[in-house]
């Protein structure tokens, strides 16, 4: 939810580049929901958007977890803890 983020300068365009990175290389999805245009501006301009998709971006939060249930099958955590997330835990 990015609601609250009016705007972003270079470095924080760079870190948001850097994070999808990161978190792709893991086997994670990033998504935005709830952006103000001026903040979509500035990742258009800063070639954000285009890296993270325009199919990642949400007009609200419910939106995105719906469909992120829908395109990513529940995840298994391994190691000491092991647990099986789903849309259903989540909103309950």
């Amino acid at each position: 939810d990015v609601a609250g983020v009016p705007d972003t300068d270079s470095a924080a365009q760079q870190a948001l580049l850097d994070l999808k990175q990161g978190l792709e290389a893991a086997g994670v999805g990033l998504v935005f929901a709830t952006m103000r245009e001026t903040l979509r501006v500035d990742l258009a301009e800063g070639g954000v958007l285009t890296a993270i998709g325009m199919h990642n971006v949400y007009e609200t939060v419910e939106a995105a977890i719906e469909d992120c249930a829908v395109r990513q099958p529940p995840v298994r955590l391994t190691g000491r803890r092991q647990a099986r997330i789903t849309l259903e835990d989540d909103l309950t």
